[in-house]
C-alpha cells in the first residue's frame, strides 16, 4: 500500500533543519465544549502530528466509533472511557500525548479529547519526566477552559513550558547505547518462574520478526500495510520508567527505523503496542478490557525447555546492559509450541474510515 511505505518514509522523520528550527511542537485535536464539532487543526505544525492526527484519531478512533465495534464487546469487557496515554518512538523523534473523554458544544461525547508533544533530536529518557506532567497540567486547564480561546491559550502556554524544559542547558547528560534492564525485567507482574516473560519473548519473536533489524525493510513492508498489536503486563514502576521500560526492549527486537506505538490506559496494568503503521483493528484495544484481549502473557501455552533455556540467555544478557540479543538465537532454540489462539475480537471491525462522524 502506497499510505504504508509513506508511512515509513515521512512519519516521525523529520527532515534536517537549521540550528534554528524547534524540538518541540504541541497539538490538540478531538472534542471540546469550546466547538460544535471536532476540533481542525490546532497546532498541526508538523507532518507527523498531522499524520497522527488522521491515524489515531479520524481512521482509529473514529472508524471504530462509527462501526460500533466497540459496542460489541459488553460492559464487563469493556473500559468505560477513553483516558490514555500514549508514546510514538522512532529513533531521533517522539509523540507523547494524552487522551481523555470530553464533548463538544452540542453535548456530543462518543469522542475524546487529545493533546500530543512531538519532540525531535531528544531521548524519550530525557523528556519523559518532564512533558507527562505537563499532559496531566493541559488536561487540567482545558477541562477549566469555557471556550476555544481559553483552550488556544492554554496549549501556547503548556508549549512554550516545555520548549522551556528541554532546552539544551535544561536537559541531563546524553543517554547510554545500551540499558541494563534486570529491574524491569525482574517485576513481578512477568509472573511466578517469569513463565509471563518467555511467552512474551516467544509471541515478539514470532509477531515482530519481519521488524528486526537486518531483516526489516521499509519497501517490502510498504506492500504490507499492517503493523503487529500485542498486550503486554505494564510492570508496576511509574508511567515514565514502564514506558521506557518497553521501548528499550522492543530495541532489542525491533528496528530503530520502525515506528513503535505504546498505548496504556490510565491506572491499568497492561500495555498496548503496536509496531508498524497502526489501522483500524489494532487500535481496537484503546477500551477492550483483558476479558476480550487477553495479555500475551496470559495466554497458557507450554513452552519447550530449549527455548526457556536460551531465551534465559538472552534475556539475562539484557538485563546486564548487552544490548541485543543474539539473531534469532531463542526463536530457533525449539520447534514452535502449539500457537496461542488470537485474541477474539467482534467480527467487522477491519477497513479504514476517511473520517469521524460526530
Amino acid at each position: 500500500m502506497a499510505e504504508s511505505l509513506e508511512f515509513y518514509r515521512s512519519f516521525l522523520k523529520t527532515p534536517p533543519a537549521g540550528a534554528g528550527r524547534e524540538r518541540v511542537y504541541l497539538c490538540a485535536f478531538g472534542k471540546h465544549p469550546g466547538w460544535n464539532d471536532h476540533i481542525e487543526d490546532l497546532g498541526l505544525d508538523t507532518d507527523t502530528l498531522a499524520a497522527a492526527r488522521s491515524l489515531l484519531y479520524i481512521q482509529g478512533i473514529g472508524g471504530l466509533v462509527d462501526a460500533a465495534a466497540w459496542d460489541q464487546l459488553g460492559p464487563d469487557r469493556l473500559l468505560p472511557e477513553l483516558r490514555h496515554f500514549f508514546l510514538w518512538h522512532r529513533k531521533g523523534e517522539f509523540l507523547l500525548g494524552k487522551l481523555w473523554p470530553s464533548k463538544d458544544g452540542k453535548g456530543r461525547d462518543r469522542y475524546p479529547m487529545g493533546v500530543c508533544f512531538h519532540v525531535i533530536g531528544i531521548a524519550p529518557e530525557a523528556a519523559l519526566g518532564r512533558l507527562l506532567p505537563r499532559l496531566d497540567e493541559l488536561e487540567n486547564a482545558c477541562r477549566h477552559a469555557a471556550d476555544a480561546p481559553a483552550v488556544v491559550r492554554a496549549l501556547d502556554a503548556a508549549r512554550e513550558a516545555a520548549r522551556r524544559d528541554l532546552t539544551p542547558d535544561a536537559l541531563p547528560p546524553a543517554p547510554p547505547e545500551h540499558y541494563r534492564l534486570d529491574s524491569f525485567l525482574k517485576q513481578p507482574e512477568f509472573g511466578a518462574d517469569r513463565v509471563g516473560l518467555w511467552r512474551a519473548w516467544y509471541q515478539m519473536g514470532n509477531q515482530l520478526e519481519r521488524f528486526r533489524s537486518g531483516r526489516f525493510s521499509a519497501k517490502a513492508e510498504g506492500g504490507n500495510g499492517r503493523g503487529e498489536h500485542i498486550r503486554l503486563p505494564l510492570p508496576g514502576l511509574s508511567l515514565e520508567e514502564g514506558l521506557l521500560g518497553w521501548i528499550r526492549f522492543l530495541r532489542t527486537r525491533v528496528d530503530p527505523e520502525v515506528p513503535c506505538l505504546l498505548l496504556v490506559a490510565s491506572g491499568r496494568t497492561w500495555i498496548d503496542i503496536v509496531v508498524g503503521p497502526p489501522h483500524r483493528d489494532s487500535l481496537f484495544c484503546l477500551k477492550a478490557l483483558p476479558e476480550g484481549l487477553p495479555l500475551v502473557s496470559d495466554i497458557p501455552f507450554t513452552l519447550a525447555p530449549e527455548f526457556i533455556a536460551t531465551a534465559k540467555a538472552d534475556l539475562d544478557a539484557l538485563a546486564q546492559g548487552n544490548g541485543a540479543p543474539a539473531r534469532a538465537r531463542s526463536a530457533q532454540a525449539a520447534p514452535p509450541p502449539p500457537a496461542p489462539p488470537p485474541p477474539r475480537r467482534p467480527a467487522g471491525v477491519l477497513g479504514l474510515a476517511n473520517a469521524p462522524g460526530v
